[in-house]
Formats: C-alpha cells, structure tokens, sequence
C-alpha cells in the first residue's frame, strides 16, 4: 500500500515544477479565479508524467489521475449532503468505478498576494474534511488544500475527515 511520503511527494514535486516552468500563469494580473483552471492542468500534467515515468512512483501506476472527476459509478459525486448537482475535486488519484482505493484529493485556490481570499476556499475545506472522513462514501486516504500565489503556495493536509499535521499523518493506506 502506497505510504503517505510518496503522495505527498508526487504532489509537492509537481508544484515545484510548475512553479519552476509556469509561474508567468500566477504573475498575470487580474482574473485569477479563471487561471486556477490553467494552473492546476498544468500541475495534473507534471504529476501525470511523473506517475508514468518515475520509478519511484511504480507502486501507484494502477491508480487512475483524473482531474475535475465528478462521477461516482454513473451519478454525480457527492461528497457533501448539501451537495445539490454533486462536487467536482480539481485532482484525485483513484481507481474508477470502485470507493474502495481512493487515495488522495486535493483542492486548489489561485490568488495573488494582495486578493482576499476566495469565498469558495472554506467550500474546499468542508469537501476535503467530507471527503476523508473515515465515516463517508468516499474514504479518500489523504486530502490537501493547496492555496498558490506568485510568490508562495501553502498546503494543509486533512485525515480522517479532520485537518491534521505531517507529524499526525498516518503512514500507510
């Protein structure tokens, strides 16, 4: 079963990339909202390749990436009750079809430094907290909200259907 360093690196490790070769996505003035749509393809593309090409990753090449999944068998995902036409995660690492193997989800906010936050980012926090609840349809191992500006990204980590540190994370799946 895939340890919770490997995902944590498969994500932070494509952010790096993206930071390294697409930051001019974030240093647009204006109309940041619109570019998280951008931004997190670009991310999904690096953690893409990285699963197909680094061997680090062969553990986790059954699981299928998909970006804005929002299907659970042939319904809508609902990941929260009040969940009207169902929630569309911005990344997950999954196996399709099956609740059984959801391994991680992570939310994305694109801003720039000087913009409040968005509305939606406490949305994101009760997605990700639903979504990992031990309690839940969904179960995934691991969520993160990861929060992006042009000069630094801040990642939260949730288990267990609560936000928790590094330190409390549990090792494996």
């Amino acid at each position: 079963m895939p340890h919770f360093e490997l995902l944590k690196t498969l994500l932070e490790e494509s952010i790096c990339k993206f930071y390294k070769n697409d930051i001019c996505l974030l240093e647009r003035k204006g109309g940041m909202v619109r570019m998280e749509r951008c931004v997190v393809m670009r991310i999904y593309y690096y953690m893409q390749r990285m699963l197909d090409d680094d061997p680090r990753f062969s553990e986790l090449k059954h699981y299928n990436l998909d970006g804005e999944y929002n299907r659970n068998g042939t319904d809508p995902k609902r990941i929260r009750q009040n969940s009207k036409n169902g929630d569309i995660p911005d990344v997950i690492l999954h196996r399709r079809l099956s609740n059984a193997d959801n391994l991680l989800i992570v939310e994305f906010k694109v801003r720039n430094s000087t913009e409040p936050r968005n509305q939606n980012f406490e949305n994101d926090i009760d997605k990700l907290i639903c979504a990992t609840s031990k309690d839940g349809e969904f179960r995934f191992f691991l969520g993160v909200s990861v929060v992006l500006t042009p000069k630094d990204k801040n990642l939260r980590y949730f288990q267990c259907g609560k936000e928790t540190t590094l330190a409390e994370l549990k090792c494996k799946v």
